[in-house]
C-alpha cells in the first residue's frame, strides 16, 4: 500500500530537483559572458522613420520615459559628409584642443585622462587605446551639426547644457552606467550598439554599491559575474546598432552599455537637463551621489507629474544660440560663453522717418483670423504692419493697436491706394477713410498700390477710376504737407514709371514694394532706387509668386539645395534664412502668416545672421532673365503695361502657412 505512494514521492522529488537544476542554469545563463547575454531580450530600441518635432517628442518620449530610435534623423549634417575625412578634419579643426581617455575598454577605474589637440589625435588614435570625449571647444566645427526638430521647442533647447565629441577607432566598450541628464546620441560615422535598461533595474544593476563613480554599475559588462551579482539575470533590456546619421534618446537614470565598431567611429552626446528634482531629493533626504536607486525611483515618480505637453510657441535656434556660446573664442571655457545677438538697426527713409527691416503683411487673412492674428504679431514684438485699402486689415489693425495700448509712435503703417480711387479728390477721400480705419491721425508711409485697374484682383466698378496715378501723387503730396502723410511711395512700379515719377515730383520718393525672392531679384529697380535713395520692400519673399503666377508646379525658393543646406547648417528653417538674406540687402521684408508658431519664427529672423559666403551663394542662386524690373514686357507671367498681373493677391502673399519648410526638407506644420 506504502510503496506507490513512496514511489511517487520519489519522483516528485527527482522533478523538482530537475526543476531547480533548471532553474538554476537559467539564472546563470550569460554569467562571465558579455552583457546581453543575460536576462530577457525584449527586442530592438522602438523606432521613428520620421523626425518628429519637439511637442510630439516630449510628449511621447520625455514626458512617456521611453527611449527611440530616430533613424536618419542627422543624416543631412555636414558632419556626417566631412568628419569621415580625416584629411579633412585635420587641415580644417586640428589645432582644436580636447580632452582623450587613454584606454578604449572599461575596466573598472577612473581613465588616465590627457588633452591634446585634435592633429595630435589623428596620429595615434589608430594605433594606441585612446577615446576622444570631450566638449567641444568654441569654434566653427559645432556649425557642421545641427538642433535636431526634437529639441527645437524652446521648452527643450533652453536646458541644453553640453555638447560632446566621442571619436575612436572603434572596438570600444563602456561601463555600464546611466546618465544624470537627458541624452541624445547621433552617430557620424561607424557603428554602436546600445544595450538599455529601464531605470526602475537600478538594483538589479547594484547602482548602490558602485565602486568608482555613482552612475556605474559594478558589473563588469565584459565579463558578467551572475554568482556576485545574481539579481541582473532578472533584467529586460533592448538592444539596437545605430548607423551614420540615426539618433538615439536615452532617458535620463535609463542604463546602459555602448559598444563601437568601424573607423573612424564619430558620435555626438547632447545633453539636456529638461527635470531637476535637486531641490526636492533633498527634502527626502537622498543624495544623487549615495542614493542612487531611492533617487532614480523618485525622479521617475516626479516625471510623471509633469505637464504631459508643451506649448513650444518658440523653436529653430541654431545650436550655437541655445548653447549661449561665441564662436571662435579660443579664450573661453567650452560651450559656456553668453552670446549676445544683435537685431539690424532700422532703416533711415529719405523723408527723415525710419522703418524696420521686418514687417507683418496682412494681405489675404481671413476675415476671422485677422483681428487675433494681428493681435498675437503684436505681442510676438512687431511693430510694422503692411495693409492696404483692398486687404480688408485697416480696421482690424487700428483696433489691434488700440487695443494692445501700443503708442501710436512706436508702429509703423503701411497702407496702398487701390487704382479705383487715382485722381486728385478720390485719393484725398480714400486717404481720409484709411485715417478712419486706422483710427490714426497720419499714415506712416502711403503707396499708390499699383498703376492701373484690372479685371482680376484689381478690378474697378464701372466709371473708376476718375484720375490717373499722377493725379494721385499730386494729392498724396498736398496730404503730406497737412501732416496725413509722412512718407510717400509706390507698388508694383517698373523703372519707367519710377523714372517718370522723379521728374515731376515735388517730395521725395522714400519707398517702392515690389516682387523680390531670391529668382526675381528686381535689380534694375533696386539699382534705380539705389540711386534716387528710394528704399526698397519686398513682397512674396518666400517664393510663392513663382507657383500663383508663374506656371510652376512647385516653389523653387522653398525647394533649392542651396537654402536648405544653409539652413541646416544652423538648423533654421528655410524661411528665416531667406527673410534674413533679403535685410543682409538692406530690404524690408513683410511675411504674413495665420499660424502663431510662424509669426514668432519669422520674427526671430532678427536674431540671426547670415555669413558673406552665405548672402553671396543665395545670391548667385539666381539665374538672372531680362524681365526683372526693366522697361521690357514681362511674357514669363503675362504682364505689360496695359494689363499688370496681380502681384499681390492673396494667393500671392500666403507664404508661410503652406510653404514654411524645416531645414530637413518637411513642412513645418506637424
Amino acid at each position: 500500500m506504502w510503496l506507490p505512494i513512496i514511489c511517487f514521492l520519489l519522483i516528485l522529488q527527482q522533478l523538482n530537483g530537475e526543476e531547480e537544476t533548471r532553474n538554476a542554469a537559467d539564472k546563470l545563463k550569460g554569467h562571465l559572458e558579455a552583457i546581453g547575454s543575460q536576462g530577457t531580450f525584449l527586442g530592438n530600441i522602438p523606432e521613428l522613420k520620421f523626425s518628429p518635432d519637439g511637442k510630439y517628442f516630449y510628449k511621447n518620449f520625455i514626458h512617456g520615459r521611453e527611449p527611440v530610435v530616430i533613424r536618419n534623423a542627422a543624416s543631412h549634417w555636414l558632419a556626417v559628409k566631412n568628419w569621415p575625412n580625416e584629411t579633412y578634419l585635420n587641415l580644417t579643426y586640428g589645432e582644436l584642443p580636447f580632452t582623450v581617455h587613454m584606454y578604449k575598454v572599461y575596466r573598472d577605474a577612473l581613465s588616465v585622462r590627457k588633452d591634446m589637440n585634435l592633429s595630435h589625435f589623428l596620429e595615434i588614435y589608430k594605433e594606441q587605446s585612446v577615446y576622444l570625449d570631450s566638449p567641444f571647444p568654441p569654434s566653427n566645427l559645432i556649425n557642421e551639426i545641427s538642433l535636431p526638430s526634437i529639441l527645437q521647442c524652446k521648452e527643450i533647447s533652453s536646458t541644453i547644457s553640453d555638447v560632446y565629441l566621442l571619436m575612436s577607432s572603434g572596438n570600444t566598450s563602456s561601463p555600464l552606467h546611466h546618465d544624470g541628464y537627458e541624452n541624445i546620441l547621433a552617430i557620424i560615422s561607424g557603428t554602436k550598439k546600445v544595450i538599455l535598461f529601464k531605470s526602475s533595474y537600478s538594483e538589479n544593476v547594484y547602482a548602490d554599491e558602485f565602486n568608482v563613480l555613482p552612475g556605474l554599475s559594478p558589473i563588469d559588462p565584459e565579463k558578467v559575474d551572475l554568482e556576485k551579482f545574481p539579481k541582473f539575470a532578472d533584467v529586460m533590456y533592448y538592444e539596437s546598432v545605430l548607423n551614420p546619421g540615426d539618433i538615439l534618446y536615452i532617458p535620463q537614470y535609463w542604463w546602459h552599455h555602448v559598444t563601437s565598431a568601424g573607423a573612424p567611429n564619430i558620435a555626438i552626446n547632447i545633453w539636456f537637463d529638461m527635470f531637476n528634482y535637486e531641490e526636492q531629493f533633498e527634502s527626502a533626504g537622498l543624495k544623487e551621489s549615495q542614493d542612487v536607486v531611492k533617487t532614480t525611483e523618485l525622479f521617475e515618480k516626479l516625471a510623471k507629474e509633469e505637464p504631459q505637453s508643451i506649448e513650444c510657441k518658440e523653436q529653430a535656434p541654431a545650436l550655437d544660440q541655445a548653447l549661449k556660446i561665441v564662436l571662435n573664442d579660443s579664450s573661453s571655457e567650452s560651450l559656456r560663453i553668453p552670446k549676445v545677438a544683435k537685431r539690424p538697426a532700422d532703416f533711415k527713409l529719405i523723408s527723415g522717418y525710419t522703418m524696420p527691416p521686418l514687417g507683418f503683411g496682412t494681405a489675404g487673412l481671413h476675415p476671422d483670423d485677422r483681428l487675433p492674428v494681428i493681435l498675437t504679431a503684436l505681442d510676438e514684438g512687431y511693430r510694422l504692419f503692411d495693409t492696404a485699402q483692398i486687404y480688408g486689415t485697416e480696421v482690424p489693425l487700428g483696433a489691434a493697436i488700440k487695443e494692445r495700448n501700443i503708442p501710436r509712435d512706436d508702429v509703423t503703417i503701411v497702407t496702398k491706394l487701390h487704382p479705383q480711387y487715382h485722381g486728385y479728390e478720390s485719393t484725398i477721400s480714400a486717404v481720409q477713410e484709411s485715417l478712419e480705419n486706422l483710427q490714426t491721425d497720419y499714415i506712416d508711409v502711403f503707396l499708390i498700390h499699383t498703376k492701373y485697374c484690372d479685371g482680376g484682383y484689381f478690378k474697378c466698378p464701372e466709371g473708376k477710376p476718375e484720375g490717373t496715378w499722377q493725379d494721385s501723387w499730386r494729392a498724396m503730396e498736398h496730404l503730406h504737407d497737412e501732416g496725413k502723410i509722412r512718407s510717400l511711395g509706390v507698388s508694383n512700379f517698373d523703372v519707367i514709371d519710377l523714372r517718370e515719377l522723379v521728374n515731376f515730383t515735388k517730395l521725395p520718393v522714400s519707398v517702392v514694394q515690389n516682387w523680390f525672392d531670391p529668382f526675381h531679384q528686381d535689380e534694375n529697380v533696386r539699382e534705380f532706387c539705389g540711386k534716387h535713395r528710394i528704399h526698397y520692400m519686398g513682397y512674396s519673399t518666400l517664393g510663392s509668386q513663382w507657383t500663383t503666377y508663374g506656371g510652376l508646379e512647385s516653389n523653387p525658393v522653398l525647394t533649392s539645395a542651396t537654402f536648405f543646406e544653409i539652413a541646416s547648417h544652423y538648423e533654421f528653417v528655410v524661411a528665416q534664412v531667406i527673410l534674413r538674406w533679403a535685410i543682409h540687402l538692406n530690404i524690408t521684408v513683410i511675411p504674413r502668416s495665420h499660424d502663431p508658431r510662424h509669426i514668432l519664427l519669422n520674427f526671430k529672423t532678427l536674431d540671426m545672421e547670415l555669413s558673406e559666403h552665405e548672402i553671396k551663394l543665395i545670391t548667385e542662386e539666381w539665374l538672372p532673365s531680362t524681365s526683372q524690373g526693366t522697361e521690357q514686357e514681362s511674357e514669363s507671367l503675362g504682364t505689360n503695361d496695359e494689363e499688370p498681373a496681380d502681384l499681390e493677391g492673396p494667393e500671392a502673399r500666403e507664404e508661410n502657412d503652406d510653404n514654411h519648410v524645416t531645414s530637413d526638407g518637411n513642412k513645418d506644420e506637424l
